[in-house]
């Protein structure tokens, strides 16, 4: 039997974080705010793209949004947190 050779999964970049919220602004539209975090994973660090809902989303958000460029594809954490929208802060 061939050994099968493991290939290497890219973390993703904030440059791959902001791809996929372009390529992903459908599913994202209900978010008021959309923009890219770092998070720990088994691998280490890595960019993830932060979705905020004023309310629960009515569609079940997936666990990471997929980026493509330079004819490659890399899977970026998806965070979604529901609170209320940010505010501007009165004097």
């Amino acid at each position: 039997m061939a050994d099968i050779e493991k290939r290497a999964i890219p973390r993703p970049t904030s440059r791959d974080a902001v791809r996929a919220i372009e390529q992903n602004r459908r599913l994202l539209g209900e978010a008021h705010i959309s923009g890219v975090t770092e998070v720990q994973t088994k691998r280490g660090r890595a960019a993830a793209v932060l979705a905020v809902f004023e309310h629960k989303p009515r569609r079940a958000m997936p666990k990471t949004l997929r980026a493509q460029a330079d004819g490659r594809t890399v899977e970026v954490p998806l965070v979604v947190k529901v609170g209320e929208p940010l505010r501007p802060q009165g004097r």
